[in-house]
């Protein structure tokens, strides 16, 4: 009985390794003829292939290995796309958005950088009539966002997320949170209206309403010779902080506020002023005079008979504070009680919040320009940062909005206009002379 138990099970092992050895073989035969196949169609294939990219309503210039991925040989033929009515790039049927005009003559879309890189005519040959140049579009997505209805400053999208009214102008210099900064101000700077301890940082209070070049004080006179052709005799009669003093062209150098000056050219003129009952000759002469130890022609100033004399390579500034608009900064003069209306370079000021910003902020000029000021803006936390004020006058239409921006009350002591006119300090009369 064992005997043929044994039997019985060397015979299933036996069956059942042919019949794997049987798929096995099986297997291979078929990834033989496979192989097989595949290479005798891969000619055909190939055909196939590049018939089917021929027939493609669009193509590469260039179709060669050595171009396939260079950027520059990447174009689509416009010609050969003209007659199938097909717009966008890439496959036939595939919409890209994309910039694009359409040609008034054969109405065919044309992208927008097609006639932006060269010449402008429609790019297909059954067309190419000149088109007039497209320009820039109009970007209407940044004319949505800053569409503002009632033309308060505060864009009707701003209003409608805070709870304003967009058809209504006068809620811009209401005070929505109580903080004492009007809507429109919170907007300009970036605090939020809706809470009133979100203020405008202090160096958002200042701005800039003026600057002037530097006033020298000195004034030319007349210019004394007996040979005009020979500059060396000249007798340049200037007066000099209220002293008159006589120099001669080759050998004067004068001191303002510090600085030495010497001359560099002068010019004789006079000119004829008509009087009561005949006509007067007076100084008309022109000179200039330049830093001592500079040749740089913009540090080059100019000097007219009886008219101020203006450093125009350095400007004072005029700054004010939003809260009180009308009154200009004003910084201590050293050893005195007295003060002065205007920053030079290296003035230092300090100005206090209020409401929910009782800090203090410390400012320091570091350059004075024709039309900005640039100021080292120190926090009441110590943190230090650059600030640039643009000008802002009366021709500005931001001048206005500043103007009214702090909140609703605009109190304050305001004695100054908003661009005052420096003035001349009246002459002296003789004492001996009778009116």
């Amino acid at each position: 009985m064992n005997l043929i138990k044994q039997h019985y099970e060397k015979f299933i092992l036996g069956f059942l390794l042919l019949s794997f050895i049987g798929a096995l073989a099986y297997l291979l035969n078929i990834v033989h003829s496979t192989d097989s196949d595949s290479s005798s169609d891969s000619v055909e294939d190939v055909k196939k292939l590049s018939i089917t990219r021929e027939n493609r309503p669009y193509r590469m210039q260039s179709e060669s290995q050595e171009g396939m991925f260079d950027v520059a040989s990447f174009k689509i033929d416009w010609q050969g796309r003209a007659g199938k009515g097909l717009i966008g790039y890439g496959k036939p049927g595939l919409m890209v958005p994309m910039k694009a005009l359409r040609c008034r003559d054969c109405k065919k879309i044309i992208p927008w950088a097609q006639l932006r890189s060269g010449e402008i005519k429609c790019p297909f040959a059954d067309c190419g009539q000149e088109l007039t140049d497209p320009k820039d579009p109009e970007d209407f997505e940044k004319k949505l966002v800053n569409r503002d209805s009632d033309g308060d400053g505060l864009p009707d999208r701003f209003e409608m997320r805070c709870g304003l009214d967009a058809g209504n102008s006068n809620d811009a210099n209401q005070d929505k949170d109580g903080d004492k900064y009007s809507n429109w101000f919170e907007y300009y700077c970036g605090s939020n209206l809706d809470d009133a301890k979100s203020v405008p940082s202090l160096d958002k209070l200042l701005f800039l309403s003026r600057t002037r070049p530097v006033q020298l004080p000195i004034e030319l006179r007349d210019v004394v010779t007996r040979n005009p052709r020979d500059k060396n005799t000249y007798e340049i009669q200037v007066v000099i902080n209220r002293q008159q003093v006589t120099m001669m062209y080759n050998s004067g150098k004068i001191n303002l506020n510090g600085v030495k000056y010497r001359f560099v050219d002068a010019i004789k003129r006079e000119k004829s002023i008509q009087g009561t009952s005949s006509s007067l000759r007076a100084d008309d002469s022109t000179v200039y005079i330049m830093p001592e130890g500079s040749n740089d022609p913009k540090d080059r100033i100019e000097m007219r008979s009886g008219q101020k004399v203006f450093d125009r390579s350095t400007y004072t500034a005029d700054l004010r504070d939003v809260r009180t608009p009308k009154r200009k900064i004003r910084i201590p003069l050293e050893n005195s009680s007295a003060t002065r209306n205007y920053m030079v370079v290296g003035d230092v000021f300090e100005i206090k919040g209020d409401g929910e910003n009782p800090e203090i902020g410390k400012f320091k000029v570091k350059g004075i320009h024709e039309k900005s000021v640039d100021l080292e803006y120190t926090s009441g936390t110590g943190k230090t940062q650059n600030v640039t004020l643009d000008l802002i006058n009366k021709e500005n239409q931001l001048y206005q909005r500043l103007y009214t921006a702090y909140g609703t009350n605009n109190s304050g002591n305001n004695q100054e206009t908003m661009n005052p006119e420096p003035q001349q300090a009246p002459r002296s009369r003789s004492r001996g002379r009778r009116n």
